[in-house]
Parts: C-alpha cells; sequence; structure tokens
C-alpha cells in the first residue's frame, strides 16, 4: 500500500483560543524535525498557521518536507473539462 505511513492529524475546537494554532505548529516543527513530509491545510479564517509558513520562508527558516496546501494548488495544473463529472 503507496501511503501506509500517511498520518492525518485535525485540531478542531469551536472554541477560539483553545490552542488548535499552537498544538499544530509544535506537531508540525516536531514531525519535520523526524524527517517527515508534511502538508499544512490551514482553514482558520485568521490564517495563523499559513502566515507562519510564509514567514519562514521568507526568513529562510522553511524545510522542503512543509508544503502548504496553496503551494500545492500552484503545482498542480488547473483542472480540464476531462477531469469534472
Amino acid at each position: 500500500m503507496p501511503n501506509e505511513n500517511l498520518v492525518v492529524i485535525a485540531a478542531m475546537a469551536r472554541k477560539g483560543g483553545s490552542g488548535k494554532t499552537t498544538l499544530s505548529r509544535a506537531l508540525i516543527s516536531a514531525a519535520i524535525a523526524a524527517g517527515r513530509r508534511v502538508m499544512l491545510i490551514d482553514t482558520d479564517s485568521t490564517r495563523v498557521l499559513g502566515a507562519w509558513h510564509t514567514r519562514a520562508q521568507a526568513g529562510g527558516l522553511s524545510s522542503p518536507l512543509l508544503c502548504s496546501a496553496i503551494e500545492l494548488m500552484r503545482w498542480m495544473p488547473p483542472p480540464t473539462a476531462s477531469h469534472m463529472p
């Protein structure tokens, strides 16, 4: 199975200030330190994690193991009519 090591972690809560962003940043950093590839998908309306990743890239502190969903969308070709139902 090609994705046998795939791990999906979602930090979710309705309440603001519950530590979702802090927990996510810590988990992302720990996974990268362990040599794991990470895809960050920031769905929070504040986009704090996405901004954190952008600042890290600008400062040369990002890792090639970290990819945000926005970057992935830039790499993917736009859908064509043949890909749509």
